[in-house]
């Protein structure tokens, strides 16, 4: 459909929507935003577009076109709850928490019942430190028969949380292991391949070696440049490294990329372009030649640029 009409509205949503399934972290927001922000553009006033375009806006990291985006879908539609409910998560997000209470009471007048609205009402009263007001307010909506896997898997999470604050220790690990259990009913989580992490493991446990690395020869002459130097962060999760993260943003020379997926995104590239296998990277590796690296290099700085924008004087990049 784009192909005939690259104005079409429906067909920018609906490779948007895909793309935001797929996942992908800030960067695949990013790519999905810019195709909304077309879409809108044909259709500025469809508030379910608007909607969309305020999901995508949010996991990119733009809190204001977030914003923006939501405000006008709750200006085109005052009356729907999920409008309500996705502006105030844009501003709970964003740490306007007198702004997201206010849009919530207001979402919740429009629909009392709305379960985004109810679970959104209970976040917010957890994080303005009224963890007890959070748990009344979940009670009756976790006693209900109609919610879906995903429902009931965010309201479960978002009692854990309450719980937890409230420092009820011990109910909060028995509802984290109920929101586990619920998580674990999505037919989405059901279509997940548990053994693709393991497959990778030890794929690179078995092939990569510096031999294999050093084959690769020399990058083409005359690589473009990338414009920052890239520094790798590694460690488990959970040992410090978000804080790690954090306190190397605070120099003024370094920009920190919140674990993006951007060199995921260049292995697929690189997996299609060799017709390779994604959960092998020795065998990826092995078929690298210099021209192909060049191409991956640009890839993966144009990705970076997309994503976070000019250096600006921060010529690290974490």
């Amino acid at each position: 459909r784009l192909e005939r009409d690259p104005r079409d509205p429906e067909a920018l949503r609906g490779l948007a929507e895909v793309r935001l399934a797929r996942g992908g972290g800030a960067a695949g927001a990013a790519e999905a935003a810019a195709w909304l922000d077309r879409a809108v553009a044909e259709q500025p006033a469809d508030a379910s577009l608007r909607l969309v375009q305020a999901d995508a806006c949010l996991r990119a990291g733009r809190g204001d076109e977030a914003r923006a985006a939501a405000e006008a879908a709750v200006t085109l539609a005052p009356q729907d709850p999920a409008a309500g409910a996705m502006l105030a998560m844009v501003l709970e997000r964003t740490n306007d928490l007198p702004a997201a209470a206010a849009a919530v009471a207001a979402a919740e007048a429009a629909g009392p019942g709305h379960v985004s609205v109810i679970t959104m009402a209970a976040r917010i009263a957890r994080r303005r430190g009224e963890a007890e007001a959070a748990l009344e307010r979940l009670r009756p909506l976790l006693e209900r028969r109609d919610l879906s896997p995903f429902q009931r898997q965010v309201a479960l999470h978002e009692q854990a949380m309450s719980l937890e604050a409230a420092g009820r220790h011990a109910e909060a690990w028995a509802a984290f292991v109920a929101t586990g259990r619920a998580l674990a009913e999505d037919p989405a989580a059901r279509r997940l391949d548990r053994s693709a992490w393991p497959r990778r493991i030890e794929a690179c446990r078995r092939g990569l070696s510096r031999d294999l690395l050093e084959k690769a020869g020399p990058i083409a002459p005359s690589p473009p440049p990338l414009g920052f130097r890239p520094v790798f962060l590694v460690g488990f999760p959970r040992s410090g490294t978000t804080m790690t993260e954090t306190v190397l943003a605070a120099h003024p020379a370094v920009r920190t990329t919140d674990e993006q997926p951007f060199l995921g995104a260049v292995k697929r590239t690189l997996a299609a372009a060799v017709a390779g296998p994604l959960d092998d990277l020795p065998a990826l590796l092995a078929r690298l030649t210099p021209s192909l690296r060049t191409r991956l290099r640009a890839d993966y700085a144009a990705r970076v640029q997309a994503a976070m924008g000019p250096a600006d004087g921060r010529p690290l990049l974490v």
